[in-house]
């Protein structure tokens, strides 16, 4: 039996292909997606990721815009 994940713990299912699963997890108001061959790897990899994240120690993502790649180019 699956046990219920409480609010921020993130979800792991199996993609419809039948072959790989995947987790999602959130960030500052995002998802973060992982995925896997097996449903251990990806609960570890979450696991680790959760961590992460709440350590604070998860990278940014920025985006950059087309402007500014336009000055770093020139």
């Amino acid at each position: 039996m699956v046990k219920k994940r409480i609010n921020g713990e993130g979800n792991v299912w199996l993609l419809a292909s039948g072959k790989r699963y995947r987790a999602q997890y959130p960030v500052g108001g995002e998802r973060r997606t992982i995925g896997g061959k097996t449903r251990r790897e990806v609960e570890l990899k979450l696991r680790d990721a959760l961590a992460k994240r709440d350590t604070n120690s998860c990278e940014k993502r920025t985006t950059v815009s087309k402007s500014n790649d336009m000055d770093i180019l020139a």
